[in-house]
């Protein structure tokens, strides 16, 4: 289910002439568009998660003691030259989120980029 992983991000556009705030703006409303809830989060990046889907939970939940997966989605803004900005994220599917010693995160492979392109592809959208 989560094979075809890589090394960089899961997806990424490149975004020219528009301030930080303008972007984490687009990025926030596209994201919560589409069913997320926006999380505290590292500098430069914003964090997004929504509950899991029923398979993922079948693959990665357990049932016996009604523990949910959430998809966590982590993206990145990096300046890459005058004018332009990188948006870049990656995702996985956590396990007891939010717990500092039994999170365990499984990163979601390329073979579902798909989705996570459209949404960057939104935020881009979003502010021509």
């Amino acid at each position: 289910m989560f094979s075809g992983f890589s090394s960089g991000p899961l997806a990424s556009v490149t975004i020219y002439n528009q301030p930080r705030e303008r972007i984490e703006e687009a990025t926030t409303a596209v994201f919560v568009m589409n069913g997320y809830r926006s999380v505290v989060g590292h500098a430069n990046q914003l964090t997004f998660e929504r509950p899991g889907s029923t398979d993922d939970n079948v693959a990665y939940g357990s049932l016996m003691f009604n523990r949910k997966v959430t998809e966590r989605v982590i993206v990145s803004m990096r300046p890459t030259g005058e004018d332009t900005t990188l948006l870049s994220c990656n995702a996985s599917l956590v396990e007891n989120p939010g717990d500092p010693l039994g999170e365990d995160t499984h990163k979601i492979g390329s073979n579902h980029k798909e989705t996570y392109e459209r949404m960057l592809n939104s935020v881009r959208a979003r502010l021509l």
